[in-house]
């Protein structure tokens, strides 16, 4: 090739090179008009031919813009080199070696093709700009030397198989210089690769960003979207995403999950719950979504070609096939097994089932019902009856038989899968609609949850019983078996189904069934500490021999009694009336030879008589029955005091301390333990270290197998101090007792004079808590202010391996960086800091200062990823929580469960969960019910 003379940038063939077979193939339409009406004068092709100079000594060919009229010597603009290895380089004069820099478009060849007659296939990719990721934009496949081009936004029409070179060189054109003269940049293939943009933040911003993508590439008539494309952006407007926008609501309001453990589905959740959102809106975009995600499933190849029309028929059939999916069943990953057909694995299966729906519009599922007792229910909320097509496509009508067909899939795996299960109940309810009225009486008629992994507002909310059910069925194993299965009304009309089981519509005041959440034996007010033995095989991982060996309030079963009282109290309609219940409660406890149940009973009917209470006010009476607390009295006297006179709140907070030691013996003893928890997994914690030997727990022989024989002071035991604790009675102490340890601890932190004094409050305080993170906290803290920087390291790294909850875990880990730091082991306090930070992020400011001036005074270093904790190991500092604490708790929660005792595995489930979170086991926490 030689340059034109006289005219920059064009090149011509030389004669000897024609002679010798150079030779430029025309490629008509190679380059259509632009939308703006811009044309492209002359013509596009290929020159390529061996003697053609200059050129890599590879070979290759030149992708050139044609002029003049004759196609033997007209003139030409070089656009772009091809190389033999499907690579394409833009550049405007001929190359004499191999460009070194990223290709603008090349091949990439599939190593196996399954079909014969296919001798290769792969994908095209681009390269938008330098340091930009290659995108993939076409797919191609060949055969003896042909090529077609297929799945990809640009129409290169009804064209028959190109030559290698052609087929090159077309792609080039359409798919990157057409672009860089100003066409839209044509779309990466794949149907599925559009939401590949959708992060978990901003997904609102990233949707309208796609929305404008597609606008811009269809504004180009030589691109054409799928027609899974073009549905999903119908869906998205029709849902409300534009207008969400135009009402100025905060992108950061909404974040999206991507659920890819069960369901592979989206969710959207919110933010900002004072944001202008309704869910209507946010379960018809999370829908649009999901019915996006499903209808390319079921589709498979063919979503990446079909049309708009054929993807509306199939997106009608999702609706349609949801009875056909099946549940698989099984447990969550991870979670503990429990008992042999126990409760606990039925509550994880059926969960676990609702996890596994896979559903083109939410349905949320609650699952209910007294599970130990073989009956289950799932109370189901319909989405709007606009989300959920009609069978002729979009009547009214739809989103109910929907709901029915989601809650018979569920009660026929239920009855499949579960021997247990003899009974099943539906309830379905309404969304609430923001824009509907609404009375007092529906007024917080949703319960919230407690915010463990974070939810959807009202779709993640407890009902109760003062809403009204669009209808409600109980459906039995003889129904079951009778239809073979509810697979055929699934695919058929449900509602004749439920018609037949006695389903009834519009229930007003319908009652969700809910297992009672405090055990019965909890609320017993019997002088035999033994009552309500446990089963063998839960002794072991609970550590208990008896269920009040879990009991972790002061005087449980007087609260229990005392509540009941206040409740059936609020109906008497007169002085007289209440001082008669009281008087029947006092008679029974007369029977059972309860003296502090007699005395609290006159206390409370001398109050009524006097009329100094109001038998509605409900925490006066429970407070009158109980008396007096005077550790609670001193704790707010002290608080009023601290700042004017601290001398004078310590002495209040020792007197009370002593009293309640000589009056309520608080004290220990050869044959008791006086001990406190915050939780029940302090109580499990404490229960199962003190069991690692075989001894006597509370008097009672233990089962061999009960605890393994492990040495007190190993790793594996976390309350070391409450193997000490064997074959001792164990009574629970008022929180405020232990509180008022704490409080003088915390007043004379700082105190010189009366330092050692501060120290035996708090030691005390740990010995009467040793589960409970707060005292190790608190004397930590009094031996760091005192500068013994050795005891608080002992008190700390002891506290951590109690430690289950965030903030604990985090303080814990933020008093020790300065421990370490002071200690000379910069190293080991830098990551304890950063752990810290990555507890929780109420400490992250403080900690975050701390280290850089940590850094800053000694010249540390942040170590790499994965080396925090190989620092914490070097100085003997605990991970929390350690797996084996983990797996104490789980080994409780389970056997709580089948031991009937639900108020504890809640409570254990919610700890679990904080550290080993599961969507399915959610589901298992909700449907516990609130705690009592």
């Amino acid at each position: 090739m030689q340059k034109v003379a006289g005219k920059e940038g064009l090149w011509r063939l030389e004669p000897h090179e024609k002679l010798l077979g150079v030779r430029c193939k025309v490629l008509r339409d190679a380059m259509p008009a632009l939308a703006d009406g811009t044309v492209f004068s002359g013509a596009f092709g290929v020159v390529g031919g061996r003697v053609m100079r200059p050129k890599p000594k590879s070979g290759g060919m030149y992708l050139v813009h044609l002029e003049g009229d004759s196609p033997s010597d007209r003139a030409m603009r070089i656009v772009a080199y091809l190389d033999r290895y499907g690579r394409v380089f833009a550049c405007d004069e001929p190359q004499v070696a191999p460009p070194a820099r990223t290709p603008d478009m090349e091949i990439a060849r599939f190593n196996d093709v399954a079909q014969d007659a296919v001798k290769t296939a792969g994908y095209v990719y681009v390269h938008d700009g330098e340091g930009d990721a290659a995108r993939c934009v076409a797919a191609y496949k060949g055969t003896a030397d042909l090529y077609k081009v297929s799945d990809t936004w640009y129409r290169f029409g009804e064209r028959k198989a190109m030559t290698y070179k052609e087929f090159m060189a077309r792609t080039y054109f359409a798919l990157c210089f057409r672009p860089a003269m100003g066409a839209p940049a044509v779309p990466s293939r794949g149907v599925m690769g559009v939401l590949d943009a959708l992060g978990p933040e901003k997904p609102f911003e990233a949707l309208r960003e796609l929305a404008g993508q597609v606008q811009r590439a269809l504004s180009d008539p030589q691109l054409e979207a799928p027609g899974a494309v073009r549905l999903l952006l119908e869906n998205l407007e029709q849902a409300g995403l534009f207008a969400i926008n135009e009402r100025g609501v905060s992108d950061e309001a909404v974040r999206l999950v991507r659920s890819t453990k069960y369901a592979h589905l989206a969710y959207l959740v919110r933010n900002q719950e004072d944001a202008d959102i309704s869910d209507q809106e946010l379960w018809g975009i999370e829908a649009a979504l999901n019915r996006f995600i499903l209808l390319c499933e079921r589709m498979g190849d063919r979503a990446d070609a079909a049309g708009l029309d054929e993807c509306r028929q199939a997106d009608a059939q999702l609706f349609v096939a949801v009875g056909e999916q099946d549940l698989p069943g099984g447990m969550p990953d991870g979670a503990p097994f429990g008992h042999e057909g126990g409760e606990w694995g039925v509550r994880c299966r059926l969960a676990l089932a609702i996890e596994q729906l896979r559903l083109p519009v939410r349905v949320d599922v609650e699952l209910a019902g007294d599970i130990g007792a073989g009956q289950a229910a799932f109370c189901l909320t319909m989405p709007p009856e606009g989300m959920v097509p009609g069978a002729a496509g979009g009547e009214q009508g739809a989103a109910l038989p929907y709901v029915m067909r989601v809650g018979l899939l569920l009660a026929d795996h239920a009855f499949a899968t579960e021997p247990g299960i003899a009974q099943v109940k539906l309830m379905a309810f309404p969304l609430p609609d923001p824009q509907a009225p609404q009375d007092a009486s529906a007024a917080g008629s949703l319960q919230p949850v407690p915010a463990v992994l974070g939810a959807p507002a009202a779709s993640e909310q407890l009902r109760d019983s003062r809403e009204t059910a669009l209808f409600e069925v109980d459906l039995d194993r003889a129904l079951y078996a009778e239809r073979g299965g509810f697979k055929q009304a699934i695919a058929g009309d449900p509602r004749e189904l439920l018609d037949a089981a006695g389903a009834r519509y519009d229930v007003a005041d319908a009652q969700v069934p809910r297992q009672r959440v405090m055990h019965p034996v909890f609320e017993s007010w019997s002088a035999d500490d033994q009552a309500g033995e446990l089963p063998t095989w839960a002794q072991g991982p609970l550590g208990a021999k008896c269920e009040r060996d879990l009991d972790i309030e002061y005087d449980t079963a007087y609260r229990r009694m005392a509540e009941g009282l206040a409740d059936s109290l609020v109906e008497a309609q007169s002085a007289t009336e209440a001082i008669a219940a009281v008087r029947r409660v006092q008679s029974a406890a007369l029977e059972a030879k309860d003296e502090r149940a007699v005395s609290a009973c006159t206390r409370l009917m001398a109050a009524l008589a006097e009329g100094s209470i109001d038998a509605a006010d409900q925490n006066a009476v429970v407070g009158r029955f109980l008396g007096e607390d005077r550790c609670l009295v001193a704790l707010g006297r002290a608080h009023s005091l601290a700042e004017t006179d601290p001398a004078a709140a310590v002495e209040a907070l020792i007197g009370a301390i002593a009293e309640a030691q000589l009056l309520d013996g608080f004290a220990d003893g050869s044959q008791e333990a006086y001990r406190a928890f915050d939780s029940y997994s302090a109580r499990v914690l404490y229960n199962v270290s003190r069991a690692t030997q075989p001894v006597p727990i509370d008097g009672n022989p233990v089962d061999s197998g009960q605890g393994p024989a492990v040495d007190p002071t190993s790793g594996s035991v976390a309350v070391p101090d409450a193997v000490a604790d064997a074959g001792k009675r164990v009574r629970v102490v008022p929180d405020s007792f232990y509180l008022c340890h704490l409080e003088v601890t915390h007043l004379l932190e700082r105190s010189f004079e009366r330092a050692d004094e501060a120290l035996r409050y708090g030691r005390a305080a740990v010995a009467m808590g040793p589960s409970c993170a707060m005292g190790y906290r608190v004397l930590g803290r009094a031996y760091m202010l005192q500068g013994d920087m050795g005891r608080a390291f002992d008190v700390l790294r002891a506290g951590l391996r109690v430690s289950l909850q965030p903030t604990d875990i985090a303080l814990m880990y933020y008093q020790l960086g300065y421990v370490m730091w002071k200690r000379g082991s910069a190293d080991a306090g830098v990551a304890c800091y950063l752990k810290a930070v990555e507890a929780s992020p109420s400490i992250a400011m403080q900690a975050t200062a701390e280290l850089r001036e940590l850094v800053a005074e000694t010249g540390a270093s942040i170590p790499p990823a994965g080396g925090v904790e190989a620092a914490l190991a070097t100085e003997g500092v605990p991970c929390a929580p350690a797996s084996e604490t983990l797996d104490v708790i789980d080994a409780a929660l389970s056997a709580a469960c089948d031991a009937g005792l639900a108020n504890v595995a809640r409570s254990l489930l919610a700890t679990r969960l904080r550290h080993r979170p599961d969507d399915a086991l959610m589901g298992v926490l909700r449907s516990f019910g609130e705690p009592a």
